[in-house]
């Protein structure tokens, strides 16, 4: 029985606008039509009841001018049942495949054609690949090549809900391999680079500047990492008490503008998914994260802490204020695929205060910048501080074979800096 294609009737189809019916219509004339169309014969015509988006594919691309029963549709008999409930039960309770099922059942597809006509192998004619299979399943070649590659690594995308959720996560993968395969190469050039320096190289990096005039010589995203221990604007002088260290100007006034400004040519000078560390006085942390997101840097909520293990700590009112014996920073990253050389690590550097040969109030130990420097940068990297101080940075820069970019302001610590580096690196050599 052949049933006209005129006497056929939607009479209601609740999806606003049917998609893909081209890309059906394409699949029917390759492979068939798998589930016949559903009629309801009523009054001499005939209501679809399961099939609409079938129906179009053959009326409006196909341009069939009638139904076969039995092979394009069957007839329903009975008659206690409205279309629409039948509509619900087509497309409410349908539960498409999730991205592995797709992705097995095409692997399936494209072997067992592989066995039915052989590999296709690039330069020798015969053979099934994967254009075949993208033009039996109607779909693109890179299309099948990604659900291919979901069948080979199931257990990356076994919690993605969606194909499109699952093809992504797949091509992050890829490019991450052939990012890390690109750093690895890069790296082990620049080391080769760096085993020839001495540390006179290193030292002349350093340049006897102000931070912002060091800064606007360097050109856009050039840096790896940056290290900077600015100013804690808290009068730390004061805090110091007796200890007899060079002039070190730190009003909040004066400081808290100049560390914004910093951090703004800090992002412009940064590579994309590199980091920053930012040291501060722990009341000016929030101000610091909120400075850092301002300029575009994404920023972690959980500061590093650096523990001062030699410490009793000091109080510039002990009678109220329990003295301090730890130090913050801030840290955030440029971009969205930055990633930790070093992870699983936590948060607290337990080290001691430098005694011996101190020459800056602030003085960080190379040991804490070392920790730091392999946390958060690779062998080789470009690593720039501009708040120099005592050039604990530099010298831990050339202790893990970082390149260094850096400034100092203050001449007489810019001087005793370069002394202390050159019989650093003798003890080093001696050693």
């Amino acid at each position: 029985m052949n049933i006209p294609i005129e006497l056929i009737n939607i009479s209601s189809d609740f999806r606003a606008e049917p998609t893909d019916i081209g890309e059906l219509a394409l699949s029917i004339q390759q492979n068939g039509l798998i589930n016949p169309i559903t009629l309801k014969e009523v009054d001499g015509h005939y209501e679809i009841m399961a099939g609409r988006r079938r129906f179009r594919a053959l009326r409006d691309y196909l341009e069939y001018k009638e139904l076969v029963v039995g092979r394009h549709c069957i007839i329903y008999e009975k008659v206690d049942i409205h279309p629409l409930v039948i509509q619900f039960e087509e497309n409410h309770k349908r539960k498409d495949f999730n991205p592995i099922e797709l992705a097995r059942l095409v692997k399936d597809i494209h072997e067992e054609k592989q066995q039915e006509h052989g590999t296709a192998y690039k330069g020798i004619k015969g053979g099934w690949s994967i254009k075949n299979t993208a033009a039996l399943l109607s779909s693109e070649p890179t299309f099948i090549t990604r659900l291919l590659k979901i069948a080979e690594n199931e257990d990356l995308v076994k919690n993605c809900q969606t194909l499109h959720e699952a093809l992504q996560t797949i091509e992050r993968a890829t490019n991450k391999t052939i990012v890390d395969t690109a750093r690895k190469v890069r790296v082990a050039k620049t080391l080769e680079q760096i085993e020839s320096l001495e540390i006179e190289d290193y030292i002349s990096s350093l340049q006897n500047i102000d931070a912002l005039t060091f800064l606007n010589e360097q050109t856009d995203e050039t840096v790896d990492f940056i290290h900077i221990d600015p100013p804690f604007a808290i009068d730390i002088d004061e805090v110091a008490g007796s200890q007899s260290y060079d002039a070190y100007d730190d009003k909040p006034e004066e400081i808290l503008p100049l560390v914004e400004r910093v951090i703004n040519e800090c992002y412009r000078i940064l590579k994309p998914n590199c980091f920053i560390v930012c040291w501060c006085a722990n009341q000016y942390a929030t101000w610091l994260q909120e400075a850092m997101k301002k300029a575009g840097f994404s920023v972690s909520p959980t500061l590093l802490y650096w523990v001062k293990t030699n410490c009793s700590g000091r109080s510039s009112d002990p009678n109220k204020r329990l003295g301090s014996i730890v130090e913050v920073a801030v840290y955030g990253w440029k971009g969205n695929d930055a990633e930790l050389t070093i992870k699983g690590r936590g948060n607290v550097f337990p080290q001691p205060i430098p005694r011996t040969d101190r020459i800056h109030v602030a003085q960080k130990p190379e040991e804490l910048l070392i920790d730091i420097l392999n946390i958060f940068s690779l062998p080789g990297g470009i690593v720039l501080d501009c708040f120099s101080g005592s050039g604990s940075t530099l010298r831990a820069c050339y202790k893990t074979k970082r390149q260094f970019r850096g400034c100092e302001l203050s001449e007489n610590h810019y001087n005793t800096s370069i002394l202390k580096t050159i019989e650093w690196a003798t003890k080093q050599s001696a050693a």
